[in-house]
């Protein structure tokens, strides 16, 4: 597997791997009103809009045959996206994906403090990688998630 910087060109392929991950069929922590208002976030021009902001850092993580599996997002000192393929989760992608963030990142001081809003099945992983809760479970405009910090 391969970590590389995003860039416009897998937009589509970014889009449909976080949608494919973030559906309500798929995720109980996202009801149908929050997917809707999520899809709008996930419109290809916003998207786009994202990968070409220089606040923003994403990098994606490829499979052997270039698909992209994993993804993960920053803006700032939050950590906004991590996603990766049903099919690809508990086999180190998001792992990799943390790993080569921590590396690029780390070295002017974003990690410190670093904020992420974690899905109930996510929870376990953040605290894997040092994350702590900060609040109670929340669900604005139907999407669950419990804020955490590094």
């Amino acid at each position: 597997m391969r970590v590389r910087q995003a860039t416009c060109d897998d937009t589509q392929e970014i889009r449909n791997l976080i949608l494919r991950s973030a559906h309500p069929i798929t995720n109980a922590d996202i009801s149908a009103a929050g997917f809707l208002t999520f899809m709008n976030y996930m419109e290809p021009h916003q998207v786009e809009k994202r990968l070409l902001d220089l606040n923003y850092w994403t990098k994606v993580c490829e499979s052997d045959d270039g698909t992209i599996v994993g993804m993960i997002s920053f803006h700032g000192s939050q950590m906004e996206q991590l996603f990766v393929a049903p099919e690809f989760q508990r086999q180190g992608v998001a792992t990799r994906l943390w790993e080569v963030s921590k590396e690029g990142l780390g070295t002017n001081g974003v990690l410190e403090g670093m904020l992420v809003y974690a899905s109930t099945e996510a929870i376990a992983m953040y605290k894997k990688f040092g994350f702590k809760a900060t609040g109670k479970a929340r669900s604005p405009k139907g999407i669950r998630y419990t804020p955490m910090k590094l």
